[in-house]
């Protein structure tokens, strides 16, 4: 269970980190995509962040298993 609920918040702090930035970015328009901005970098680090290990489809895949009682 500690494993899955890591899991689920690494994967909720992810999903609204990215939520939050592409908001920045609709509201910057074009200029939020301009290496010189700390949004550009922002952006980028955003998104990586769900490649780490475990990407998303692994953290999905351990999530959906707890959730139907399949893990300990």
């Amino acid at each position: 269970m500690g494993r899955t609920r890591l899991f689920a918040a690494k994967e909720f702090t992810t999903a609204t980190a990215k939520s939050v930035v592409d908001t920045a970015v609709q509201v910057a328009s074009a200029s939020a995509v301009s290496r010189s901005t700390e949004l550009e970098r922002l952006y980028r680090d955003v998104r990586t962040g769900q490649l780490y290990p475990p990407n998303t489809d692994a953290v999905l895949d351990v999530i959906g298993r707890f959730a139907l009682g399949l893990l300990p």
